[in-house]
């Protein structure tokens, strides 16, 4: 850093630290877009509002812009063409951060790549609803063909009358062995070996939950709306999350034959043993993936999920794709805490209903537990000191894991997230209106923040309608940017 000026004082020139780093802005190789040519590759779409909601800026890396289509228009597509051949196998969507952001998002669509004399229909969705402001979704499919550009075709909105428009869309590689299941081609190769407790026909056979591709499945024996499914990786393997896909397009029952109440078991070499437990996880969407993550140390050759009751349709039981793996519990830098101030940092709250339901419980990394406010208390604070500056630019909120008081009524709806600038709070995020959490589920909410802070807060002025208390299962905080 070369200073050719100070902020005035006359005596020398000082800076605290200096710090460099690589940070990765441009996860899906698309760079914030300042038009619909700069500074690389090119935004089109099949009409534009007016250029303030231009194409660009679903690809300017700010969900408070966005791409706005025609007036009068619900339908459309948009584009991004990277003018170099790129595998695409998964993309992202957000809504823009406004009144109607909601209403205005894609709800039926294909996803394609241009092979140069036409589109090539890649990804199909339908039925997408339960959008929130601000909060992204994410959808993969099996795709091994470069193409150099790419759209999201809609022909369908959430039900705004006016036009169509999409905050942010991303698209990228994603790795799909993370969880080291190859892509099965039957229910013992290329490797790993999947059974269930009944199969439908060999066209809905167990591997199909194992194939990478969620527009097949497995679905279980006719008439039976409970069962098993499981995979043997035929080796010692520490699994700590695993994922649930609905059947991508509307195959059977959809949504309604997904599972709503399971265990999620390790086998020990003589029987199986409870991981995980689930019970009332509901309104699954067409093609949505649920991640679910527990507290697991040991190794199993074999898991399976032990399914108890489905969504209600009445002939079976159906998944689409099942992956497990292990995730680091400490991304965020915070160590599963055993206290409000052990192993490290300092949890504190508005207040606590209990000594079971205090601050560090919703970092102890297990949802199963969590914070719980003062009783009468349907708004309040939660905060995690880490005693050292830290930059933060993403959060994490998740219901507690079971069936506790208020379950997802419990849950904040509109908040603030802030950092302790030493005197005061600062404001970094604003969310309201965030409804439908589901028992277990995590939903994560990025922001632009590059000023380190010692302490974080979630300030939650609203939850989601239970009268005794507000609560948490668990709060993560990280910076996206570090590699």
């Amino acid at each position: 850093i070369n200073i050719s000026a100070n902020n005035g004082f006359p005596s020398y020139l000082g800076i605290g630290e200096l710090g460099m780093q690589y940070v990765n802005l441009n996860p899906d190789g698309i760079v914030a877009m300042t038009s619909n040519t700069t500074p690389s590759g090119m935004a089109s779409a099949s009409g534009e509002y007016s250029p303030s909601y231009a194409s660009w800026m679903a690809f300017d890396k700010n969900a408070g812009t966005g791409w706005v289509g025609a007036s009068g228009v619900t339908t459309g597509w948009l584009a991004y063409d990277f003018q170099t051949n790129k595998i695409v196998n998964d993309y992202t969507l957000k809504p823009r951060y406004i009144n109607g952001g909601v209403e205005e998002s894609p709800r039926t669509w294909t996803f394609e790549g241009w092979n140069g004399s036409g589109w090539e229909v890649l990804d199909t969705r339908s039925g997408v609803t339960d959008w929130q402001l601000g909060v992204q979704k994410e959808f993969g499919f099996v795709n091994t063909k470069a193409y150099t550009k790419y759209r999201i075709n809609i022909s369908a909105n959430n039900g705004f009358p006016s036009y169509l428009g999409i905050g942010e869309l991303g698209m990228q590689y994603v790795n799909l062995n993370p969880d080291g299941i190859v892509a099965m081609t039957s229910n013992t190769t290329p490797s790993g070996i999947a059974s269930a407790s009944g199969e439908y026909a060999p066209s809905y056979a167990s591997w199909m939950a194992f194939d990478k591709n969620a527009g097949t499945g497995w679905v279980g024996a006719d008439g039976a709306t409970t069962g098993w499914l499981a995979y043997d990786f035929q080796t010692n393997k520490t699994v700590n999350q695993y994922s649930l896909q609905t059947r991508g397009d509307f195959h059977g029952g959809g949504p309604a034959e997904m599972p709503k109440t399971w265990t999620f078991e390790g086998w020990n070499g003589s029987g199986w043993e409870v991981l995980d437990t689930r019970s009332g996880v509901t309104n699954w969407q067409f093609g949505e993936q649920k991640e679910f993550g527990f507290v697991n140390t040991k190794a199993y050759t074999k898991y399976r999920i032990n399914i108890s009751a489905n969504n209600g349709f009445p002939s079976y039981l159906g998944i689409g794709e099942l992956g497990m793996q292990y995730v680091n519990l400490n991304p965020d830098g915070i160590v599963a805490m055993t206290s409000n101030t052990t192993p490290s940092g300092i949890a504190s709250a508005s207040g606590e209903y209990a000594p079971s339901y205090a601050s560090w419980l919703a970092f102890d990394k297990n949802a199963g537990t969590g914070w719980v406010g003062a009783d009468g208390a349907t708004t309040g604070w939660l905060a995690y000191d880490f005693q050292t500056n830290k930059t933060v630019n993403q959060y994490s909120l998740q219901t507690r894991g079971d069936i506790h008081g208020g379950g997802p009524a419990e849950m904040p709806k509109t908040w603030t997230f802030e950092g302790w600038n030493g005197s005061s709070w600062e404001v970094l995020d604003t969310q309201s209106g965030v409804t439908n959490w589901q028992i277990g589920e995590q939903k994560e909410f990025g922001f632009v923040n590059t000023r380190a802070y010692t302490k974080y807060r979630i300030n939650v002025s609203a939850n989601n309608g239970f009268p005794s208390y507000l609560g948490i299962g668990e709060m993560g905080m990280q910076n996206t940017n570090m590699k």
